[in-house]
């Protein structure tokens, strides 16, 4: 009799690991659908930009394949670009749950906060003060320090380079402010999800939050942040297969991004805005 008690701990215990686990599987799926409506907003724009929000990138910075690790700034390898930048526009577009809030925040804990709790009845995404900084070509091979990178050598030379896939250059980056308007059905659901988000740390960082209505809660950058970038040079295969356990190799040879003129880049853009996607969001980016 006295083992019913410690049956019913375990019970309890199956239970929760299950409601936990389909919680995550849940979010993960949320999460997915987020990018996938990002990815699809960007890429419908002119030059198909893979979003970033927030990522430390510097137009003619050098990032390894996985998008994650800085291999050479800017300052090092181009000394004295210049870059000419334009205003640009980016289209708004709706979210069916406040969890974009946290998505498009990169606050881990703020996704975790929208996922569970009540969705907003709108959730309204638009950028404002939008610049596209864009780097020359030539102005790169120009600049280019091959003493103090000889590693982008045959990137910025359109050379053969192996069969490993050189790092990136940034050669387009777009810049502005993330603005998420949340519209509640009573002042009073509005009220309580401000108390929430303020609670989330990070969010003073780079964000501010405010009742904008009775029903909407407004959330803004208080300056530009990254939004968008695009590669100056794509990794083409050059010769060579894939090999599956035959000792196969593939070599490749850079060239200049020109989707206009190249649509086969259109593939290289997508393995790299899996790449990002990939390291898009963490609990890393939640400090």
């Amino acid at each position: 009799m006295r083992a019913a008690p410690y049956a019913c701990l375990l019970a309890a215990g199956i239970i929760a690991v299950l409601v936990t686990s389909g919680f995550a599987d849940q979010q993960q799926q949320l999460l997915e659908e987020l990018q996938q409506r990002v990815r699809n907003h960007f890429g419908a724009l002119q030059g198909q930009p893979i979003a970033l929000f927030g990522a430390n990138y510097h137009i003619g910075d050098t990032w390894d394949p996985s998008m994650t690790r800085l291999v050479f700034s800017s300052d090092r390898c181009f000394k004295g670009l210049k870059a000419r930048e334009s205003q640009f526009a980016i289209p708004p577009f709706h979210m069916n749950t406040d969890a974009s809030v946290g998505f498009f925040l990169r606050l881990k804990r703020m996704f975790d906060l929208g996922a569970s709790g009540t969705q907003a009845e709108i959730v309204d995404i638009s950028f404002e003060d939008v610049t596209e900084e864009v780097v020359e070509e030539a102005e790169l091979k120009e600049r280019f320090d091959a003493a103090q990178c000889a590693a982008l050598g045959p990137v910025i030379g359109s050379k053969i380079v192996g069969d490993d896939v050189p790092p990136v250059v940034i050669g387009h980056l777009y810049r502005g402010k993330r603005r998420i308007l949340l519209t509640y059905a009573n002042e009073f659901d509005a009220s309580a999800r401000l108390d929430q988000l303020a609670s989330v740390a990070g969010l003073s960082a780079g964000a501010f939050v405010r009742v904008r209505s009775g029903k909407g809660l407004l959330i803004s950058d208080n300056s530009p942040v990254n939004l968008a970038f695009l590669p100056a040079f794509v990794p083409v295969k050059s010769s060579g297969t894939l090999g599956d356990g035959d000792g196969g190799s593939v070599t490749y040879m850079w060239t200049a991004f020109d989707l206009e003129n190249h649509p086969s880049q259109a593939s290289v853009l997508a393995d790299l805005t899996q790449q990002v996607d990939a390291n898009w969001f963490s609990t890393e980016q939640d400090k």
